[in-house]
């Protein structure tokens, strides 16, 4: 694993979640939580890499980052619930109050002194992936493999079932992407879970459309068409990537 990198990888991202968090502190933009939510995301899995690489726990930089994208992920869920509801046709008035409620959430996690303690976790995270001598990459990346086969040889029908693939091809993405490696490949399953996913939870806050419920069952059935080989190339470019940055 190149230390230097991943260590380097690690204090932009500070510094992009501290930009993005003043930003969201200001303005609360569904653009802008966007944006720290995702960011939030990669970070973690950068975080993730790094404890296989430094074989230390980070449980506090862990939690902390847990708690902001649980907050930002919320809010997400009501920003794009709105957007599908908004071509259904559904009244979204019955999201203000959940939007008020995630916006809360948003504020406290965003203050000033949580967003500090996250980049200096973050910086001594990366000083401690330099000093490093540790790499359990290899075995981690083979134990994400097969949880991902488990996920898809076990999914049948249910939503749960994708709901599992999802998160797990999820994961194989985010470590692709910290190892530099071809995200595209898993893109289109991505997206059709997601949008599946999308749709259910829209239907979870505003209730039933037949229109939408059409469509989420068509997207999901799209995931499970491609899901097998789309995920077994996944798994072909995680193991050279893990060989080539080993």
């Amino acid at each position: 694993m190149d230390r230097t990198r991943l260590a380097n990888r690690l204090r932009r991202q500070a510094q992009g979640l501290a930009a993005l968090g003043t930003a969201v502190r200001h303005s609360f933009e569904a653009c802008e939580v966007h944006e720290l939510r995702k960011l939030s995301r990669r970070t973690r899995a950068t975080v993730w890499v790094a404890r296989q690489v430094t074989g230390k726990d980070m449980k506090d930089i862990r939690a902390r980052l847990q708690a902001l994208g649980s907050a930002l992920g919320e809010r997400r869920q009501l920003d794009v619930a709105a957007e599908d509801a908004a071509e259904y046709g559904i009244d979204t008035a019955p999201l203000l109050q959940l939007f008020r409620a995630a916006d809360g959430r948003i504020s406290a996690e965003v203050k000033s002194k949580k967003m500090t303690a996250i980049c200096r976790g973050l910086v001594k995270a990366a000083n401690a992936v330099e000093r490093s001598s540790v790499n359990h990459l290899p075995r981690t990346a083979e134990a994400l493999e097969k949880r991902l086969n488990a996920a898809v040889n076990s999914s049948g029908t249910s939503k749960e079932a994708l709901h599992r693939v999802r998160k797990e091809a999820r994961r194989v993405r985010y470590l692709l992407e910290v190892l530099g490696s071809d995200l595209r490949i898993l893109k289109t399953l991505q997206d059709y879970l997601g949008r599946a996913h999308d749709l259910e939870t829209m239907q979870k806050l505003l209730g039933t459309n037949a229109r939408a419920t059409k469509d989420e069952r068509s997207f999901a059935a799209s995931a499970r068409s491609c899901m097998r080989a789309v995920t077994a190339r996944a798994l072909r470019e995680v193991t050279r990537a893990v060989a080539d940055d080993g």
